[in-house]
């Protein structure tokens, strides 16, 4: 068989060749290019004629970045508006919490400095003579001497005695069953709660009823850290 007309066999699986050109370079060139060999002849060639095309890779590439560009510029624009409305938001959250935590921590502050000032103290309350208050009571009328009954050194109530003068006994902790029974002393703290607060002597809120727990069993003292009486300051 003629080797002009082999079959084609497969493709080699080699590179794939990248296209060539035989340049005819004269005499004068070569003279040159011998003379000067940093020069690279084939960089020449094409850099000459890349600027010669109406398109050149450099543009084309510049072209690419200037379009990304601009797409990212349009993708700024669109969520800027929402990143400063989230730094505002932020901001004012922050604020938000340090205005309160500097308002917490002043009424803890100032809470401890009452306290170092020794304005607080444990009262007793003694009772009235519910014996004289009841004889008193029925001289001016408000009981009837039938509601009442003595008996040897004791005294109780009848059972005609009204409902007023029931709950009047025990709204004073002298009724025990039917048995009428001196009030025992009461202790409470000074001051009352009534001097606290925006209308009261001492221009501070806190949890007076907790304060006052911790104070009959011996918690509050003027060595206590500020953050020891913040849990008071804010339990309100």
């Amino acid at each position: 068989m003629d080797k002009r007309y082999r079959t084609p066999g497969r493709p080699s699986l080699g590179k794939e060749k990248k296209p060539s050109r035989h340049i005819i370079s004269d005499n004068d060139i070569e003279i040159f290019l011998h003379d000067h060999p940093e020069i690279n002849a084939s960089e020449v060639f094409q850099d000459t004629i890349h600027s010669m095309m109406p398109h050149g890779p450099d543009e084309i590439r510049l072209e690419a970045l200037n379009k990304r560009k601009s797409e990212i510029e349009i993708e700024l624009n669109e969520i800027m508006p929402e990143i400063k409305r989230l730094k505002e938001r932020i901001s004012s959250q922050k604020r938000i919490k340090l205005e309160a935590n500097l308002e917490s921590d002043y009424e803890a502050w100032y809470l401890r400095s009452l306290v170092q000032s020794d304005i607080f103290r444990i009262s007793e309350v003694v009772p009235l003579d519910i014996y004289s208050t009841i004889k008193r009571w029925i001289e001016e009328g408000k009981i009837k001497p039938h509601e009442i009954i003595e008996k040897e050194d004791e005294v109780f109530i009848s059972n005609s005695a009204t409902i007023f003068t029931r709950q009047k006994l025990i709204r004073l902790g002298c009724l025990k069953g039917m048995k009428v029974i001196p009030a025992k002393n009461k202790e409470h703290m000074s001051p009352m709660k009534e001097e606290f607060g925006v209308y009261g002597r001492y221009k501070i809120s806190f949890d007076y009823e907790l304060f006052e727990k911790d104070f009959f069993a011996g918690k509050i003292s003027e060595d206590l850290p500020v953050q020891f009486l913040r849990h008071i300051s804010q339990n309100i």
